[in-house]
């Protein structure tokens, strides 16, 4: 009996992450704003002090996209500023503190420009909604065209790659190389059974093994995909 009411509460709790999942991706669009000031000044003191982790920027500019105001940090010196630019789009939720690992590689080589992701987490300033990859394509060119003259390579991560990739295939001419980290929504669609599962262990009461998902029971370190196209 209480092995049977188990069931009942994960299918009920699957039934709601699939809805959240459907509301989040299809539902009505909305501009990204916090909630309220004490939200937003405890977020800038986290964001704040993971961006102290990265290589100080030689540039952070806020820049006028059609949908709102971009946050870009640029990392350059007198020996890569004329270099065709990484252009880095994060996961969702992330923002440009997720690149702390990944700078030090490309720095020494390249001028790098690294993206809080509009609508998402960050300090960007969304002004108008975003209901489509092709709207997230269209402020990524809004601020290339101030930033970078030439063609750029582009980093993707999760949600960013999806972004990363939609805006190569919509402007080609603009993208010299394009990496993808484990993209979502780009090659295929997970499953609704999957996605449900997914909102249904970031619920904070639910114990193990329910917290786990089934993609990281499933799936070691060999689940990381990376996949790079050059022109």
């Amino acid at each position: 009996m209480l092995r049977r009411s188990g069931f009942v509460v994960i299918a009920a709790l699957a039934t709601v992450g699939a809805i959240s999942v459907q509301q989040f991706f299809f539902g009505a669009q909305k501009v990204g704003h916090f909630r309220d000031a004490e939200g937003r000044r405890t977020y800038v003191e986290a964001y704040e002090q993971a961006m102290s982790a990265l290589p100080s920027p030689t540039a952070t500019l806020d820049v006028t996209t059609r949908f709102g105001s971009v946050r870009v940090y640029e990392w350059s010196s007198p020996e890569t500023e004329d270099s065709a630019p990484v252009v880095l789009v994060p996961g969702r939720s992330s923002g440009v503190p997720m690149w702390t690992e990944n700078l030090t590689d490309f720095l020494p080589h390249r001028r790098v420009l690294a993206f809080d992701s509009l609508g998402d987490a960050g300090l960007s300033v969304q002004s108008v909604p975003l209901t489509s990859f092709g709207d997230q394509a269209t402020w990524i060119d809004d601020a290339l065209d101030e930033l970078a003259a030439e063609p750029v390579h582009i980093v993707g991560h999760s949600f960013g790659g999806a972004i990363a990739a939609t805006y190569a295939r919509r402007f080609p001419d603009r993208v010299r190389s394009l990496t993808l980290l484990e993209p979502v929504f780009t090659f295929a669609y997970p499953s609704a059974r999957m996605m449900a599962w997914t909102m249904v262990s970031s619920l904070p009461l639910l114990p193990e093994p329910g917290a786990t998902p089934p993609s990281a029971r499933s799936a070691g370190p060999s689940s990381i995909r990376t996949t790079t196209w050059q022109r």
